[in-house]
């Protein structure tokens, strides 16, 4: 993901205008995920704070019965004041 030239533009400039940004995990290699540890070593370090700091990482299941309540747990941090965890 870090290594994307799309993704990068993203959340550089996200990082740079200090936007909020929801972290949504996706641990299923089958799915291009990755264990979150080598996802934060692979964050620039100038974004790894931004990130992976202050705001819960939002875990996305990928089980039909799971997917709601990830999906209102990424909504939840979009709509609340702060950012805060969801």
């Amino acid at each position: 993901y870090f290594a994307s030239k799309a993704c990068k533009i993203e959340y550089m400039a996200a990082c740079r205008l200090g936007k909020p940004i929801v972290v949504v995990h996706e641990s299923n290699e089958n799915h291009g995920g990755a264990p979150l540890e080598e996802l934060r070593d692979q964050c620039p370090d100038e974004c790894r704070a931004h990130l992976f700091g202050s705001r819960a990482v939002v875990p996305w299941l990928r089980s039909e019965v799971f997917q709601l309540v990830t999906l209102k747990k990424i909504v939840a941090v979009v709509l609340s004041a702060d950012g805060g965890e969801a």
